[in-house]
C-alpha cells in the first residue's frame, strides 16, 4: 500500500515542479502560482519520503517475524573435487597433458 502512495506521490509531485517551472517562464507578473506550485511538490515529496520510511519500517518487521537459515557451506567428499564434482580417478579430457604421454616420448 505504501508502494503505491509513493509512486503517486512522486507523480504529483513531479507535475507540480514541471507546473512550477511553467508558471515561473510563461506568467512573470507575479511568482505567487510557481511557488504555491513550489510549496506543493515540496509537501508531495516529503509525503513520498514519509511513505518510503513507513513501508521500510513495515518490511523490517516482517523480516524480523521471518525465521532465519544460517547459511552452511558443504566441503566436497573424499573423492570429489570442489569444482566439478566428479572423482579424481575419473578419465581426462581428450587431448589433456597426461604425465604418462611425456614420459613414453
Amino acid at each position: 500500500m505504501y508502494k503505491i502512495l509513493r509512486i503517486i506521490c512522486a507523480v504529483i509531485a513531479a507535475v507540480l515542479v514541471t507546473a512550477c517551472i511553467f508558471l515561473a517562464i510563461y506568467i512573470s507578473d507575479t511568482m505567487v502560482p510557481a511557488l504555491g506550485c513550489a510549496a506543493g511538490a515540496l509537501l508531495f515529496f516529503v509525503l513520498c519520503l514519509l511513505f518510503k520510511h513507513l513501508q521500510e519500517e513495515k518490511e523490517g518487521k516482517k523480516e524480523v517475524d521471518a525465521v532465519e537459515i544460517p547459511f552452511e557451506t558443504k566441503k566436497p567428499d573424499a573423492g570429489q573435487t570442489a569444482t566439478d564434482g566428479q572423482a579424481d580417478n575419473a578419465a581426462p579430457a581428450p587431448g589433456a597433458n597426461d604425465p604418462q604421454d611425456d614420459e613414453q616420448k
